[in-house]
């Protein structure tokens, strides 16, 4: 999970990864990457018993915010349990998330970046 000065919603994203894992029965860690938090995030992620790493770079901190209002554990879960899947993986671009990346980034950034990784 990206953070950036999260120490009112960190709590609460943190507790709804532990009850999605609980729900589906399974034992995961939560990691915490600190984007340079100048607030009590970091304290509060140890205290609340996440693996915090740092990451120097700022970037995608307000993308990943919506991401996390609702989890979607649950469903990659049962994909793969259940539907034959090898792998899964969650994007922002789902269900209107782009609207949260800013337009620079959506049209130069982010196609930029994949250009690059397909070459």
């Amino acid at each position: 999970m990206p953070c950036l000065n999260e120490e009112e919603a960190l709590p609460s994203c943190i507790h709804k990864i532990r009850s999605a894992f609980a729900d589906a029965g399974v034992t995961g860690e939560i990691v915490v990457c600190d984007n340079g938090s100048t607030d009590n995030s970091v304290a509060i992620a140890e205290s609340l018993g996440a693996c915090v790493v740092h990451q120097p770079l700022r970037g995608y901190g307000n993308a990943y915010i919506k991401g996390f209002e609702c989890t979607q554990i649950p469903e990659f879960l049962d994909l793969l349990r259940n539907q034959g899947c090898d792998f899964v993986t969650g994007s922002r671009y789902l269900r209107g998330g782009h609207g949260t990346i800013p337009l620079l980034h959506r049209l130069v950034g982010n196609s930029a970046l994949t250009a690059l990784l397909n070459f």
